[in-house]
Formats: structure tokens, C-alpha cells, sequence
């Protein structure tokens, strides 16, 4: 074989390697992308104690093709026997779909800060309420809240308050027989691959 014939083999081998790695990186970012997108859509928490009677603790996850999980645990002060938490998991409606996508899209919800604002006095009837949105660039806006009935909630936070209150108050399914009450944790990221 001439020289020619060995430079052409060896062009051909290193362009056919090089188009091959190509191929391959093109076909890894769709995974990357997918890595990267939220894994729920909104995580809400509320704890409601009233000091006369008992708490009450309600959680929400939801997740991006709207179904979601979700738990309530009531708890008597005249009771002292613990009671397992109601957890189920369901789509929701289309109204409540609607409900989601403008929370997620209100622009005072966006603007809201994190913290809890400073509770003024011990009350007899009080309202905790947290909630995380994944928001673009990976970042999760996460936001606690605190009222009773000597503090007004906050007006930006009544939306997604109405939201949890229009799945707590429809006819849910059955407890599930397997489900675990993990206080509605939100999926971990998947790990990405470690590199060759």
C-alpha cells in the first residue's frame, strides 16, 4: 500500500473516532438535561396548633405531571396515644392544576424572601407555613411564614394557603397501604455518572 493509501486509512480512522465521540456527547445531553430538571413542582408544609385542643400537621408535594402526595397528622393534648398520619397520593384536578401554574407564575410570590417573620407573642391558635418552588438555574425559593390570630398571614402566601386547604377538603383516596409519611420529602437529584 503507498503512503497515500496509509494517510488516507489513518484520516479516515481519526475523522470516523472524532464523528463517533461526536455522536456520543450529543447523545449524553438529554440526559444532563433531564438531571437538571425539578424533580416537584411545590412542597408545602403547614402546622396548625391550637393550645386548647391539639396540632395538626399537613404537607403537599407536587409533583411535574401534577401528582402528588400527600399527608395529615392530627394530634390531641387531651390524647396522649399517637395517631398515624392519613398519607395518600393522587393527580390534581384541573382547577387545582390552574391553581399551581399561577402560584408558580404570581410575581409577589417570586419577589417573597426567606425567614420567618418574628413572632410578636405566644398565641393560642397558630399557623406555620412553608413552602419550596424550584425556580430556572437550579435554585429552590424556599419561604416560611408565621401567623395567629394577633399576626395577619401574609396576603402573597393566601394562594397556595387555598390551594392546600381545596386538596385537604376533597374526597381523597384511601390511605395507602404502603406509604411511608416522610413529611412529603422532595426525590433526590440523581447523582451524575462519575467521568471516565
Amino acid at each position: 500500500m503507498s503512503r497515500l493509501g496509509f494517510l488516507s486509512v489513518f484520516i479516515f480512522i481519526v475523522l470516523g473516532t472524532a464523528l463517533g465521540q461526536g455522536t456520543r456527547l450529543n447523545r449524553e445531553e438529554p440526559r444532563l438535561s433531564i438531571r437538571s430538571d425539578p424533580k416537584f413542582s411545590i412542597r408545602i408544609l403547614e402546622s396548625h396548633v391550637v393550645l386548647a385542643d391539639g396540632a395538626t400537621r399537613t404537607c403537599l408535594i407536587v409533583y411535574p405531571d401534577n401528582s402528588f402526595h400527600f399527608e395529615k397528622l392530627q394530634r390531641s393534648f387531651h390524647d396522649a396515644s399517637a395517631k398515624k398520619p392519613y398519607v395518600t397520593e393522587s393527580t390534581l384536578t384541573a382547577s387545582e392544576a390552574d391553581q399551581l401554574s399561577a402560584i408558580i407564575q404570581d410575581s409577589a410570590i417570586a419577589k417573597l424572601e426567606g425567614g420567618v417573620p418574628h413572632r410578636k407573642a405566644l398565641s393560642k391558635d397558630s399557623h406555620e407555613l412553608s413552602f419550596q418552588i424550584p425556580r430556572k438555574n437550579s435554585a429552590i425559593q424556599s419561604i416560611d411564614r408565621f401567623s395567629s390570630e394577633l399576626q395577619e398571614v401574609d396576603p402573597a402566601v393566601k394562594p397556595i394557603v387555598s390551594l392546600l386547604r381545596s386538596i385537604d377538603s376533597r374526597d381523597l383516596p384511601p390511605q395507602l397501604r404502603d406509604a411511608r409519611a416522610d413529611i412529603c420529602k422532595p426525590p433526590t437529584p440523581a447523582r451524575a455518572p462519575s467521568p471516565r
